[in-house]
C-alpha cells in the first residue's frame, strides 16, 4: 500500500476547497459588484457637478477606464465638455472615449470639442475620437481640418493619428 505524506494530502484537499469556494463565491459576488459599480458611477456623476474643479476633474478621470459600465455618466461627461475648466473638459473627453462606441451622442460632442479654445482639450478630443475608431467616421472632416490647419503642432499630429485610427477597419465602396 502506498503512503501519501500528510502534507501532500492536506495541500491537495486545500486546493480542491479553494476551487469549490471560487465556483460558489465568485458568481454570487456578481450582483453585488454590479450594484457597487452603479453606486460608484452615481457618486462620480454627482462629483462631475461639484463646485470644485479638481473634484470634477478627478470624477472624470475616475470614470476613465470603466468602459460600458459607466454609460450612465455619458450625459454628465458631455456636459463636462463645456466646463469652464480646461482640465475638466480634457478629462471628460478621454473618459468618453472608453464609452463612445456604445452610446449615441458621444461622437458629436467630441467633434464639438475639437473647436475648444484650449489645445489640450482639442488633442484629447482627437485622441478620444481616434480611440473610438471607425464608429467616429463622421469626425473625419473636422479631424482633417485640424490635421491641416490647427495652430498647435501636437494637435495637428494627433488629429492625423486619429484619422488613421478611424480609417482602420473602414471599407471603401
Amino acid at each position: 500500500m502506498m503512503r501519501i505524506p500528510l502534507r501532500n494530502l492536506l495541500g491537495a484537499v486545500l486546493g480542491v476547497l479553494v476551487l469549490v469556494l471560487a465556483v460558489i463565491v465568485v458568481p454570487a459576488g456578481g450582483a453585488e459588484d454590479e450594484a457597487a459599480n452603479k453606486a460608484k458611477v452615481a457618486e462620480l456623476i454627482k462629483n462631475l457637478g461639484d463646485a470644485d474643479a479638481k473634484v470634477r476633474q478627478q470624477a472624470a478621470k475616475s470614470i476613465e477606464g470603466m468602459g460600458p459600465e459607466a454609460k450612465a455618466a455619458v450625459p454628465a461627461l458631455i456636459k463636462a465638455l463645456g466646463d469652464l475648466d480646461a482640465n475638466v473638459r480634457s478629462a471628460a473627453a478621454i473618459a468618453l472615449s472608453d464609452i463612445g462606441r456604445e452610446v449615441k451622442g458621444v461622437v458629436p460632442a467630441l467633434i464639438r470639442a475639437l473647436d475648444d479654445p484650449d489645445d489640450g482639450v482639442r488633442w484629447r478630443a482627437a485622441v478620444a475620437l481616434g480611440g473610438i475608431g471607425p464608429e467616429a467616421k463622421e469626425a473625419i472632416p473636422e479631424l482633417e481640418r485640424l490635421a491641416e490647419k490647427d495652430p498647435d503642432e501636437t494637435v495637428r499630429k494627433i488629429a492625423q493619428v486619429a484619422l488613421e485610427n478611424i480609417g482602420k477597419g473602414m471599407t471603401k465602396p
